[in-house]
């Protein structure tokens, strides 16, 4: 037997071992780099051939470009739960951009459960790694109040973080809060910039904004044209992360007739397309449209059910007043006074101006619920209070209203001349003064009023974003749609 020495056999295969230790994570990073520059120029088929070997084996850069090309669909058929397992991966490895993107999946229920809390840590962890994508999410979760109270002060702060990183999303989102003055004074030409500085890196978002501005004339010269043009820009096939709303916006534009020709067949086209695209407030304008029909658009009541019971399944709060309205009126559907009670009092609850007048009318004329003027006025109050978000049928009869009772509804509603709407001390006033049970009650339906004023003013303020039109062009879309239709927009785009 030949004479073996061990120890110099033990050390040759360490080193050995030692050597391919270290060439393999190599190999690995060389594949990742390469991945890396296939993702830059959109060649998402050699992202995959070069990563999906290395992510596998636990490198987690690579686990987060399959992550997102499964996620995406982007060179394999997309697969949202293999884009979680990889995301929790390269996650748990500390990987900034996997941590967002996981987080991202949480947020919006995305292959997983949703799940805020995790979203939020997910987040902020992420964002102490300098990751500006998890601060625009951040901002987005204060500003919508998910997993935390409604923050627009926080909301504008992850904002400006990512958006001075060049992020064209938080770009767009800070423009947002500047233009509707949440979180941050409210200024048109900050808003302009930022928004501009998005559209300039083609983020749907910012010409979404952009052409928000354009149309308002806000922070820059009115321009329908441009604004068409934006919003266009924010749903082209080339735009990074279409804003499916522009097609809300586009068919609003046209359908009113907002510094150009109202043109009913080219607000459908546009509304037909958003619908398409599963997006909320155009399946909603579309069905109040296609309701009764109006400038040149056919009327197709069952269709317009139909999109409206689905847009109230997707969540949205007009769409429940709008089914209220076609019970009542019996479009689309046979007439049912209960269950349009029972719609317009939901919408009512969360936040729909146009629902308090539609209850209100019902009891002014005693339509499936008693006859009672006194508390038509308390709702009809709560409307004027926020007339401006009025669909144009409903905004005509509350100033027709209060043009010629004004003097009734101060008598039907009005408390003794010591109390006033707003009471700051009730239970003071209630000890200190000797009520009676009609004057008890009537300080309750006063209080509920001015909270109810404080909820709608609070629901303007946390609305979608959607249309919202300002000043002399709000005007030319109330005449427009007077004139030229005759007919009721359900609720006000405007």
């Amino acid at each position: 037997m030949p004479n073996i020495n061990i120890k110099l056999l033990s050390n040759s295969l360490w080193r050995a071992w030692f050597l391919l230790f270290l060439l393999t994570p190599c190999i690995g990073f060389a594949d990742y780099k390469a991945a890396d520059e296939a993702a830059k120029t959109g060649n998402w088929e050699l992202v995959v051939k070069e990563c999906i070997s290395d992510a596998n084996s636990g490198e987690k850069n690579c686990q987060s470009h399959i992550g997102w090309a499964y996620k995406m669909g982007l060179g394999v058929p997309k697969n949202v739960s293999l884009s979680v397992e990889y995301l929790k991966k390269c996650a748990s490895q500390g990987q900034r951009y996997c941590e967002e993107m996981l987080g991202v999946s949480y947020r919006r229920g995305v292959g997983v459960e949703v799940n805020y809390q995790e979203a939020l840590r997910l987040f902020t962890s992420a964002s102490q790694k300098g990751n500006p994508w998890a601060n625009n999410s951040l901002g987005e979760m204060y500003r919508l109040g998910q997993g935390v109270a409604v923050d627009f002060f926080e909301a504008a702060k992850n904002y400006r973080i990512a958006a001075n990183k060049g992020n064209g999303l938080a770009q767009a989102n800070l423009a947002l809060l500047y233009r509707r003055g949440q979180g941050v004074e409210k200024n048109g030409e900050t808003a302009f910039y930022l928004a501009s500085q998005s559209s300039q890196q083609n983020f749907g978002a910012g010409w979404n904004q952009l052409g928000l501005l354009y149309r308002d004339g806000f922070g820059v010269r009115q321009n329908s044209q441009k604004a068409i043009e934006s919003f266009k820009n924010a749903v082209a096939p080339t735009v990074k992360f279409p804003t499916l709303i522009a097609y809300s916006n586009l068919g609003a534009m046209y359908l009113y007739g907002i510094g150009l020709p109202s043109d009913g067949g080219e607000a459908v086209k546009w509304l037909e397309l958003g619908v398409k695209h599963s997006q909320l407030e155009s399946t909603v304008l579309l069905s109040e449209v296609i309701a009764r029909g109006a400038n040149s658009v056919p009327a197709d009541p069952v269709r317009a059910f139909t999109l409206a019971k689905q847009a109230y399944d997707w969540g949205s709060a007009d769409a429940a007043n709008n089914l209220g309205w076609f019970y009542r009126d019996g479009i689309g559907t046979p007439r049912n006074l209960p269950l349009a009670i029972q719609f317009f009092s939901e919408a009512r609850d969360r936040g729909v101006v146009n629902a308090y007048v539609n209850l209100g009318k019902l009891y002014l004329e005693g339509k499936g619920v008693g006859k009672d003027t006194s508390k038509a006025n308390e709702y009809f109050l709560v409307s004027k209070s926020q007339i401006d978000r009025l669909g144009v049928e409903n905004r005509t009869f509350i100033e027709d209203y209060f043009a010629k009772n004004s003097g009734d509804i101060k008598t039907s509603i009005s408390a003794p001349s010591a109390i006033t709407v707003n009471i700051p001390q009730t239970e003071e006033v209630k000890a200190s003064q000797k009520y009676d049970a009609s004057q008890q009650a009537l300080i309750e339906r006063l209080e509920k009023l001015q909270k109810q004023i404080e909820n709608l003013q609070s629901s303007a303020n946390n609305g979608s974003e959607g249309p919202t039109f300002q000043g002399q062009v709000h005007m030319a879309v109330r005449k427009a749609l007077i004139i030229v239709t005759g007919k009721q927009i359900g609720r006000a785009h405007v």
